[in-house]
């Protein structure tokens, strides 16, 4: 069952109007994207990468909703609006921190070219692996409780991407941890992603 047939057979709205929904989530990503240099020069990327990887871990459970929330169509809004959002602060700094850990092994002016070379590749094996897997789980399942699969394995996900980093977590930094320019590359990066990436992850859902 894709998303659109979920929200079709859950609260009866139509195809047509179930696509509306996806422009909560792509606007939500465009939006927040731009703030994402600035949040960046204040929070750290890293730290910001991690409370968008949080926000993956609560944003599955509201797009059923799942079977513990209240049966609405606002909370389905409401997980669409936190996914895109979710979406710009992780992909807004990654590049960037693709960067610094490439600077700090190599010195290479194409670092910025190979590390986004390295993210291309990891979106593309994930938007093919992704939805067979998926597709699995809700035609052996419900999407409902594929849902909760998708939230729980975010928290575990969650939870190895923090012990991974956690010195950076304690360490208290009163700059930004990226060199503005890499920041400003990954902005113009996630920009350019948001047409691509969307419209593959719509394709995806339908």
């Amino acid at each position: 069952m894709s998303f659109s047939n979920h929200l079709n057979s859950a609260f009866g709205f139509s195809t047509e109007v179930s696509s509306l929904f996806f422009n909560v989530d792509c606007i939500s990503y465009f939006i927040m994207v731009q703030k994402t240099q600035e949040l960046s020069k204040k929070l750290g990327s890293i730290k910001l990468v991690f409370f968008g990887f949080l926000l993956n871990c609560f944003f599955p459970l509201f797009l059923g909703p799942s079977q513990f929330l209240p049966k609405s169509w606002l909370l389905v809004i409401l997980g669409l609006l936190l996914s895109g959002i979710s979406g710009a602060l992780i992909y807004g700094p990654i590049i960037a921190l693709f960067v610094e850990i490439l600077n700090k092994k190599y010195n290479d002016e194409k670092n910025c070219e190979i590390a986004g070379f390295l993210f291309n590749f990891v979106v593309i094996v994930g938007q093919f692996i992704g939805p067979i897997i998926g597709g699995f789980i809700i035609e052996k399942t419900n999407f409902l409780f594929s849902c909760n699969i998708i939230s729980f394995m975010n928290c575990i996900f969650l939870l190895v991407f923090y012990f991974m980093n956690r010195e950076k977590f304690v360490t208290v930094v009163s700059k930004t941890e990226i060199e503005d320019e890499n920041v400003i590359y990954s902005k113009k990066f996630s920009r350019n992603l948001l047409y691509d990436f969307y419209n593959d992850e719509i394709t995806a859902y339908q």
